[in-house]
């Protein structure tokens, strides 16, 4: 990677650090929008890409819906494989997005679509297997993570050319995220109780792993201010691991409903936890570590989420299968947060 777009990819992660404390948090994040959305044709929940440079929401289900982020409008479905996507990783400076496709109907793979033309421009045939692939990205070293079933794959995310490959801890892989800051990759485990892998960036190798985290963890975010990283757990607790020490700092025992996705506000120290059972987003103060009795009802089985700290909105996505609800199709919840 030139050192000239290295330098380009860490100035925007950092106007983000830097210009998001600007902004100040409404007395209580409210329900804005509501965007249909449709999940993968295997049942895989949708996942949420953002380009905050360019106002674009990427939903990806049976396709990518390209949404406008001012207006809320789907402007186009970019069709992708077989239609069964299991995960989305969007790069904001070259305008690049990556999606795995997990249908069983074509051979599952990577696809990387070019975000000025809404194009495929590249493709990897990798095979899958369960759980389904995830992916992370970080755009500072132009590295895309993808956990298949033997391993995360480390690629080129220019070429898609494969630099390495991390063996697995455990094989129940719940997530994967990337501090683009310090360059550290973290693995999750759907695990009773929960557990981390961490692998260095640079060597790509494992560092270290963190056990003892919320029980049967499926949901993970990272404060890129104070390298803190929050990992939810279907049993209803989120825990809080020190990114510098690797350690566990503490678990957030007796949340209601079941936890899923998780998303940081770091700029006014707010977690927001999609709650599957319960229609609705928990809200966690990060100062103190303790749940908030404030709630945001969204729609039915809320899982994966995604927030843009730059216009301080955030994006859940609800899957439409629990079994308190009546069915009305599944959805994309838009939370304005500050």
């Amino acid at each position: 990677m030139h050192s000239s777009s290295a330098r380009t990819c860490v100035r925007f992660v950092l106007g983000i650090l830097l210009t998001s404390p600007l902004l100040t948090a409404p007395a209580s994040a409210q329900s804005v929008a509501t965007i249909p959305a449709s999940d993968g044709t295997a049942g895989n929940p949708m996942t949420i890409g953002i380009n905050p440079a360019t106002s674009r929401v990427y939903i990806a289900g049976d396709g990518v819906e390209v949404v406008d982020q001012k207006t809320n409008a789907i402007l186009t479905t970019i069709s992708v494989g077989g239609g069964s996507l299991s995960d989305i990783a969007v790069d904001p400076v070259r305008r690049l997005a990556y999606v795995f496709d997990d249908s069983n109907t074509v051979t599952p793979g990577l696809y990387v679509i070019d975000l000025n033309s809404n194009t495929i421009v590249n493709s990897l045939a990798t095979g899958a297997g369960y759980p389904p692939p995830k992916l992370a990205l970080n755009p500072a070293t132009n590295r895309l993570y993808v956990g298949l079933p033997d391993g995360v794959h480390v690629y080129d995310a220019s070429t898609l050319s494969q630099l390495a490959l991390v063996p697995y801890t455990y094989s129940q892989l719940a997530k994967i995220n990337v501090n683009p800051v310090t360059n550290r990759i973290y693995v999750l485990y759907n695990l009773f109780p929960g557990f981390m892998q961490v692998i260095d960036g640079k060597t790509n190798t494992t560092i270290t792993t963190v056990g003892g985290l919320a029980e049967l963890a499926d949901g993970m975010d990272i404060d890129l201010f104070r390298d803190l990283i929050y990992v939810s757990g279907e049993l209803g607790q989120v825990s809080v691991v020190n990114g510098a020490t690797n350690a566990l700092v503490t678990t957030i025992n007796n949340l209601p409903g079941q936890p899923e996705g998780v998303s940081v506000d770091a700029a006014n120290q707010k977690v927001y936890v999609a709650n599957f059972a319960l229609n609705q987003v928990n809200i966690i103060n990060e100062k103190t570590n303790t749940l908030t009795s404030a709630t945001v009802p969204v729609g039915p089985g809320p899982v994966n989420t995604a927030i843009d700290a730059v216009h301080g909105l955030l994006y859940v996505g609800n899957s439409d299968e629990n079994s308190n609800y009546v069915p009305n199709g599944t959805s994309v919840s838009v939370i304005r947060v500050h």
